[in-house]
């Protein structure tokens, strides 16, 4: 479930990784992933699935440092502190989390880490896909990529928010959504949301793959692998949607 136990190689020479947090009171704490090279690029927003920040998602962060990219992770779990090991910990974490609030910190973090007249990318998995999709339907300039998103809002939280399938007809901007037919994720729920997206002002694309299950992006790191097939397709293509709606930095 998720990417708890998925192997991530060491970060890249000449990443930087900044501890940040939110000025104010009750300030969020989120990474920054970045390089000499992409200090005026377009930022992307990763948001995690249960298990929160690990060594998988700061590895996806350079990969995208290194396509040009300026990273931002928010902790959405920063209010519960560090969930027990294992998947009933991440799961009995998740049931204590009040979805709304997590929302608004996201949305904090965004306010601080980008720019209200630029672009600007939102990567999100499992919770944090189905949280990435309704932070598109306010944000017109948001580009979405999402895996594994519940469009029903991800089950077990304290306090429910929003359903992604009743705002994705507002979200102005394009939304890329990757899942697996071998996923637990009910699968007419997401042809639901996709039917929902076609009506939607933003250009929008569902990505299917008949013999992946959840968490398949794991095929990137883990050799062999039965999603590698799958994780490659869909990587290469998240890469190839951001670069056509962001601007990286230039590479000299």
């Amino acid at each position: 479930m998720c990417h708890n136990h998925s192997e991530a190689p060491e970060l890249g020479e000449g990443l930087t990784v900044t501890t940040c947090r939110t000025p104010g009171v009750d300030p969020v704490p989120y990474l920054h992933f970045g390089s000499e090279e992409t200090t005026d690029a377009d930022v992307i927003v990763l948001m995690t699935d249960i298990f929160g920040v690990n060594p998988f998602y700061r590895h996806l962060s350079g990969l995208l440092v290194a396509e040009g990219y300026q990273l931002v992770m928010p902790d959405m779990f920063h209010r519960l502190g560090a969930a027990a090991p294992g998947r009933d910990g991440a799961l009995a974490r998740r049931a204590r989390l009040d979805d709304p609030l997590a929302m608004d910190d996201v949305e904090r973090v965004i306010e601080r880490t980008t720019d209200g007249n630029r672009r600007f990318g939102v990567l999100g998995f499992c919770i944090g896909g189905s949280f990435a999709l309704l932070s598109a339907a306010t944000h017109r300039n948001q580009v979405t990529a999402t895996y594994y998103a519940f469009p029903k809002g991800s089950p077990g939280a304290k306090v429910p928010v929003t359903e992604p399938l009743e705002v994705a007809g507002s979200i102005a901007g394009p939304v890329l959504g990757h899942w697996g037919r071998q996923d637990y994720i009910d699968a007419g729920e997401v042809e639901e949301l996709a039917k929902v997206l076609d009506t939607a002002p933003g250009e929008t694309e569902v990505r299917w793959y008949s013999d992946a299950g959840h968490s398949f992006l794991a095929g990137l790191t883990e050799n062999p692998q039965d999603s590698m097939g799958a994780a490659a397709d869909s990587w290469r293509r998240t890469l190839a949607f951001f670069g056509s709606h962001l601007t990286p930095a230039t590479r000299g």
